[in-house]
């Protein structure tokens, strides 16, 4: 768990190594038919891992980086994504979610990449989802922080690989500016 003091050197170092080794060394020790075996494994890292990634205070940065860095290296393999799939969404559906050091961005873009791309339908989920299902943020900042979240996703992806749902981000961008300007029309000739 994360402790209320600085984070240890000790286990930034490991996140670290954990994060540059992991990933490959599993690749190899497990044969193909065998992946499956590794996620059990990977899922009870991934428990201790969490905590880290959940904490966005300024002493923790270290080992927030190094654990979206573990967390980006397995994403990048398709077996993996049952033992981290559930938690990331999490993670990137929490309001402090843009609260993290700039060096940590392209981890999390690897993350969001890897996510979207492995469940095919989880994009056109989040393009089609409502601000007022979520419930996570106040009723004022819904709207703002779920478009933040889907501007990142596209941001996350490769040149064009979203071009397909050109309408359907379209029109949630419509509705948006629409509805933006529709309140400060009310607000200024009210």
């Amino acid at each position: 768990m994360v402790s209320s003091s600085a984070p240890s050197v000790y286990s930034v170092q490991a996140l670290v190594l954990l994060a540059e080794v992991l990933a490959p060394l599993l690749d190899m020790v497990y044969r193909s038919d065998e992946k499956e075996k590794a996620v059990p494994l990977i899922s009870r890292l991934m428990y201790y891992v969490f905590p880290y990634l959940k904490n966005h205070s300024a002493y923790n940065m270290p080992s927030f980086g190094a654990g979206a860095q573990l967390l980006s290296n397995l994403s990048g393999y398709a077996y993996t994504k049952r033992a981290w799939r559930k938690e990331a969404f999490e993670l990137y559906m929490d309001p402090l979610f843009f609260t993290m050091d700039v060096s940590c961005t392209p981890h999390w873009r690897s993350i969001i990449d890897h996510l979207l791309t492995h469940e095919k339908t989880m994009f056109k989920d989040l393009m089609s989802m409502q601000s007022s299902s979520l419930k996570l943020f106040p009723s004022v900042e819904q709207k703002p922080m779920l478009l933040k979240r889907q501007a990142f996703a596209m941001f996350s992806g490769e040149l064009d690989q979203y071009h397909l749902y050109l309408p359907l981000i379209q029109g949630g961008c419509a509705f948006c500016v629409f509805r933006h300007f529709f309140v400060c029309v009310t607000e200024c000739f009210a």
